[in-house]
């Protein structure tokens, strides 16, 4: 009797929670600090939620609880590891017909359909592959238990992280209400009259009326915002292995916004933080959601079957059929949170506690090119039109409207003369942009307190922005760094 009851529960399909325990885990691991644990937890009840109800539906069809785990196992597995089984042929074979969905989807299809029909006229119960994959996923997830530990230990898995704690405290300095306004996109002055013919200097001057410095030939060091705003908030350049493999260094990047030196030197000055942005900062996570950067278990699922799908040929649907549904669905979002940052800006100024550092990111003018010049929002049917340029310059002007709004707001607002710091994170960047140099032809306006602007020299790049900040006003002497813009490639 000792035996039977041994062997029934050896014998469990305890795989089928295991599987997605595994899979969840393992993403949380491989991107630890960037997913919640809550967030992650709640995920793994989903799949396992999901696991309970496809296992049902199959046990209709099977008529065996066996077949049932066994298929649902198989569309688990399928769903889950399609990422990386794809990325795995792309890099043995490349972008050949093999590895492209038209010859993907529906050999895999077939293959489904064909395990369904083995599993269905099958005799067996199925015991060796129940074993099998119960041993499996319990060393995996006492594998992915050790390497936390480890990550646990390392403090730098992050890689170079700049050691804010290393910078001192200036008690002595006076501390400024400080505005980072980041116009995601947003193409320089050289950029703008090389390829739009269009003179900017209107906007420029009533920065320069307001008080402002306006950076001659200001450049970002990187293509790509999370790189760019990673590396501005850190003042330091970003340890990359590899620049062409930019999905692969994304998790660390992120991190180092999340986890960014600048945030923890203005807490350490008694600053409290204001995020406006689509990042999560120390302390402050997002409130908003963006369609271009990911959030939190997106690190996780990024790489199952539906996601990819999403990632891959949602697009299409958009750009090249301009089916009216697909649009509607995805185009509003980054609107939407343009909207709520925007006034949470607002509202920040408006705070009379002090000293504050805020941070606000704007995607704009940014692809979907919302409103033309008038304020006039564009027809949803254009939204898809990623290259239209002139739509792309009469979103820019719009977007020069409201930030001088709401620069002129924070200016009524503060009670003494704030640091506000208008950049864009790189220049206009569509595909087919002529030459490498006009991705990082950016904006780079200052506005000081005392007017001082002898630091901020023609051809400054962003690395070096808050370096200068912290020299000038928090008493710091941090060198400079040489000024370097990294091609980054998807």
């Amino acid at each position: 009797m000792k035996r039977n009851l041994s062997t029934f529960r050896f014998h469990r399909s305890y795989y089928i929670f295991l599987l997605p325990l595994f899979f969840v885990f393992h993403g949380f691991v491989e991107n630890f600090a960037l997913v919640p644990v809550l967030d992650a937890s709640q995920l793994f009840l989903f799949y396992s939620l999901q696991s309970i109800v496809i296992t049902l539906f199959f046990v209709l069809i099977f008529k065996n609880w066996s077949k049932a785990f066994v298929f649902t196992f198989i569309l688990l597995a399928f769903h889950f590891f399609f990422g990386s089984m794809h990325d795995g042929l792309k890099n043995l074979f490349g972008n050949i017909f093999f590895t492209r969905y038209s010859f993907l989807l529906p050999l895999l299809f077939a293959m489904l359909l064909s395990a369904f029909l083995v599993i269905r006229k099958a005799e067996s119960q199925f015991y060796r592959f129940t074993r099998f994959f119960n041993l499996v996923f319990c060393i995996l997830l006492l594998y992915d238990v050790g390497l936390l530990s480890l990550k646990f230990i390392n403090k730098n898995y992050f890689g170079q992280h700049v050691d804010a704690t290393a910078i001192s405290t200036c008690d002595t300095c006076n501390k400024p209400d400080v505005y980072l306004i980041v116009a995601d996109e947003y193409a320089g002055h050289e950029e703008l009259e090389k390829l739009f013919y269009f003179d900017n200097s209107n906007f420029e001057n009533s920065l320069i009326k307001r008080g402002f410095h306006v950076v001659r030939n200001s450049r970002s060091n990187y293509n790509f915002t999370p790189f760019s705003m990673a590396s501005i908030l850190n003042f330091s350049y970003l340890p990359l292995k590899d620049t062409t493999q930019t999905a692969e260094e994304l998790p660390m990047v992120m991190g180092l916004i999340n986890d960014n030196s600048l945030t923890h030197f203005f807490y350490r000055q008694g600053y409290q933080i204001f995020n406006n942005s689509s990042f999560d900062l120390p302390g402050e996570p997002t409130q908003v959601l963006s369609s271009f950067f990911p959030y939190k278990t997106v690190y996780i699922t990024a790489q199952t079957f539906i996601s990819r799908i999403y990632r891959d040929l949602y697009y299409h649907l958009v750009t090249d059929l301009k089916l009216r549904w697909a649009i509607k669905k995805g185009a509003y979002t980054n609107l939407k949170s343009n909207k709520v940052l925007y006034q949470k800006t607002i509202e920040t100024s408006r705070k009379v506690k002090s000293p504050k550092f805020s941070y606000t990111h704007l995607s704009m003018p940014h692809w979907p090119y919302y409103f033309d010049e008038h304020s006039k929002a564009n027809a949803f049917e254009t939204l898809a039109d990623v290259t239209n340029k002139p739509m792309y310059l009469g979103y820019l002007k719009y977007c020069n409207t409201k930030l001088v709004v709401l620069i002129d707001e924070i200016l009524r607002n503060s009670k003494q003369p704030p640091i506000i710091l208008l950049i864009s994170d790189h220049g206009y960047r569509v595909s087919g942009t002529p030459q490498r140099p006009f991705n990082f032809m950016n904006l780079c306006a200052v506005y000081m307190p005392d007017k001082k602007y002898s630091a901020y020299y023609n051809g400054l790049s962003l690395v070096n922005l808050f370096r200068i900040v912290l020299n000038q006003h928090f008493g710091q002497q941090l060198p400079l760094l040489k000024d370097v813009s990294y091609y980054l490639k998807d």
